[in-house]
């Protein structure tokens, strides 16, 4: 769970904003969106891994919408190498 802090600690310092489907503008959360794969079934191990995908492709101000297009676009190619 060190790891998960120090990239959450990392992203805070960074200012990631995501802005959601209703414009509200909030903090990206790394242990947000795990929980959320997680909570789907999502095994741990390829949950990390969409997460840490995620992560190499935030900037201020990404959407909600383009972060569920990575994690669906990752999530397909583990259900293809199944």
């Amino acid at each position: 769970m060190e790891k998960v802090d120090n990239v959450e600690n990392d992203i805070r310092r960074a200012k990631i904003t995501v802005k959601k489907n209703n414009g509200v503008c909030e903090a990206f959360s790394y242990e947000k969106l795990l929980k959320s794969l997680v909570m789907v079934d999502a095994p741990y191990f390829e949950s990390e891994r969409i997460v840490s995908t995620v992560v190499e492709n935030l900037y201020d101000g990404i959407s909600t919408k383009e972060i569920k297009k990575i994690v669906y676009e990752c999530l397909e190619e583990v259900d293809s190498e199944s």
